[in-house]
């Protein structure tokens, strides 16, 4: 009997597309990397770039699949939500082949279905989760305290292939100013907003610090490392006896202006502190009670927070490494996952005997195509490499920065080797380097070690067990003698988010730090993502090339070959618009991206394999785009090199030399 196919779906601002057979994940993206937008929302209603690429790389159709299961988090009777008006999943909704599940109950059933649990406790924590009205008869009578609103707060039970909710939180009132006006977090307002979940308590303070509710938090969790807390936990919120957490505006009513980042000074990195040992109070309270309510000595942890390393770290310490797991995609994308499994137990089937080892889960590309797109780019030189991890890090320990792609891409947050940018960790200079010159982020933003696993307990205060922390989730210290020995991937409080690194799991990334080690006598290397800031992290061999170039990177190793820029003095190059480009009117939508700090004046439509995605712009993209004449420089159009860089990697411009 063959394996049946599942299509799962994230409906979110942070949404992906996930293919099962049976129970293996054949293929699973994220929108946002084929999209090139960052926290693109993806509404099932219309086409989705993720799931063309699933179906085309998994050689399969919409009518090969045997249920097509979307996880929302908007209304599920919405137009976002409404199945059949997407001609891409039409014929999966007129047999019948196609459900929603609820927000919550997705993230869950990802976290228990890659655990390699039996039985667990699963602890769902994020800033918002589904309405009231699409939960189960089951969950509504789990909920605790409101009986409206939204999720915010869920424990569960898991056994088998069963999934039963123990407890649920629900917040009311998200977006109301002390005045009765209503507003979203993410829409321009003055002053701190006030939050009613804690994912929304630490998006709260990442507005008020950066501007940006939902890329800020990991910058606030390494703003609170440079200094100690100035708000007690009791101006935040309050863990009831009953487990309930309640919250208190006392910290937004002390922000009520519009200053940010840098410019709070050591009111800032307070505040940032303070949220973070809020943020671990009430988590380490409710791993407490999950526990306890379910009677399980393992947990799982998953939603948006569960990206905390500092949390994870504390938890996978009280509980031990083999009793505590959190799924690499916590966030939203991984609700895509939740669905998949979710449609599969519906049809009688199980889940993996074993928990994930890997978080691989894009399409490779063959060295041919690799070789095709490289040599179809003017502005970089192709070679083969038979030895790449030998190659990569002697340029490493020779002081370059090289990007390293291999087979498919992370689906998680986090580039753990196959789209990963690496330096030598010894050398103090690159953590400046790289925030400055190729991230261009602040200073204060730290860069992982990524540690040959055998080697991480004697570099670092974490346990000596296999997979201690192979996602990049826990945030450990550095242990005495050994921060100046690797001063890179150190942050300001001697501690360090670490990935390890297991042979059998990821050899190829496990070779090229085996090596460095033997050259350099450091099992480890400074690892981030292949992307520049605001950017998706790459997807196709042709995207690390131009960021090659325009970032700059010394090389990009592939499976058996290596790039190299041909020029890097990127105001020479000339711009020319991507084959297809069009303006277009701005299309009206139901949701618009939740990044308002843009304000968008017209829209362009672009091709990709997978279909068109449509970019809306500011005035001063617009006027950048109708100066490109393929003839003018980047310096000759007259804009900053910044602003022509940034369309450039969102894939609206080409760069090519200048004819000599």
């Amino acid at each position: 009997m063959t394996e049946p196919l599942i299509l799962g779906i994230a409906a979110s601002h942070n949404g992906g597309a996930c293919l099962l057979r049976g129970s293996e994940i054949l293929v699973a993206m994220q929108e946002e990397r084929l999209a090139r937008q960052k926290r693109i929302y993806l509404q099932p209603a219309d086409p989705s770039l993720s799931v063309s690429y699933c179906l085309d790389s998994a050689g399969v159709t919409i009518d090969d699949v045997d249920a097509v299961v979307v996880c929302t988090q908007e209304p599920q009777d919405s137009r976002a939500n409404r199945l059949e008006l997407n001609p891409q999943l039409r014929p999966a909704v007129e047999n019948g082949r196609a459900y929603p599940v609820s927000h919550h109950y997705g993230h869950a059933v990802s976290a228990f279905c890659t655990s390699g649990y039996d039985e667990a406790a699963i602890l769902v924590i994020d800033g918002l989760g589904s309405p009231w009205a699409d939960l189960s008869e089951e969950e509504r009578a789990a909920c605790v305290g409101a009986e409206e609103g939204w999720e915010s707060i869920s424990i569960y039970r898991a056994n088998g292939t069963g999934m039963v909710p123990v407890e649920k939180q629900l917040a009311v009132d998200l977006y109301v100013e002390p005045d009765g006006e209503r507003y979203r977090w993410d829409q321009p307002h003055t002053g701190m907003p006030r939050f009613r979940t804690l994912g929304g308590m630490y998006s709260a303070v990442s507005w008020q610090l950066f501007e940006h509710g939902l890329e800020g938090p990991g910058k606030t969790m390494s703003l609170a490392g440079l200094n100690e807390p100035s708000f007690p936990v009791s101006a935040f919120l309050e863990v009831e006896e009953s487990g309930l957490v309640t919250f208190r505006d006392t910290v937004p009513e002390h922000f009520t202006d519009d200053v940010r980042w840098p410019e709070g000074g050591d009111a800032y990195t307070a505040l940032a502190s303070s949220v973070q040992r809020a943020l671990e109070h009430a988590v380490i309270a409710l791993a407490e009670r999950a526990l306890a309510l379910t009677g399980c000595t393992r947990l799982c942890f998953v939603g948006g927070v569960a990206l905390n390393g500092i949390v994870n770290d504390i938890l996978a310490k009280r509980l031990g490494p083999e009793n505590f797991y959190v799924i690499p995609a916590a966030e939203d994308s991984g609700t895509a996952i939740g669905a998949a499994y979710a449609g599969l137990w519906r049809l009688g089937g199980g889940h993996p005997a074993g928990r994930v080892t890997h978080d691989f889960h894009g399409a490779p590309y063959s060295n041919d195509a690799v070789r095709a797109q490289a040599e179809s780019n003017p502005v970089v030189r192709w070679r083969e490499e038979h030895a790449p991890e030998e190659a990569a890090a002697a340029r490493v320990a020779d002081g370059q920065v090289v990007g390293w792609f291999r087979g498919g891409a992370e689906f998680g947050p986090r580039a753990l080797g196959h789209r990963s940018i690496i330096a030598d960790p010894r050398r103090a200079e690159n953590k400046l380097l790289l925030n400055t010159r190729l991230k261009r982020r602040e200073e204060f933003r730290p860069f992982a070690p990524a540690v040959l696993e055998e080697y991480a307990s004697e570099w670092f205060d974490i346990e000596d067990a296999p997979d201690a922390s192979p996602f990049m989730l826990r945030v450990a210290a550095v242990l005495p003698g050994k921060a100046d020995l690797i001063p890179a991937v150190v942050h300001t409080d001697g501690t360090a988010r670490v990935q390890t690194v297991s042979k059998d799991n990821n050899p190829d990334f496990y070779r090229v730090i085996e090596e460095f080690h033997r050259l350099t006598g450091v099992p480890m290397l400074l690892n981030t993502s292949m992307n520049g800031r605001g950017e998706p992290i790459v997807e196709r061999p042709f995207e690390a090339m131009q960021l090659a170039v325009t970032a700059p990177l010394d090389a990009v190793y592939f499976e058996e070959s290596v790039i190299e820029p041909l020029e890097t003095d990127v105001p020479r190059l000339v711009p020319r618009h991507v084959d297809g480009l069009a303006f277009i009117e701005m299309p009206g939508a139901e949701f618009m991206p939740l990044d308002v700090s843009m304000q968008y004046d017209c829209a362009v439509s672009v091709p990709t394999r997978w279909g068109s995605v449509v970019h809306r712009l500011d005035k001063r993209a617009q006027r950048i785009l109708e100066a490109v004449d393929g003839e003018l420089s980047v310096a000759g159009l007259g804009f900053e090199t910044g602003d022509v860089v940034r369309l450039q990697r969102i894939g609206l411009l080409e760069f090519r030399p200048r004819p000599s």
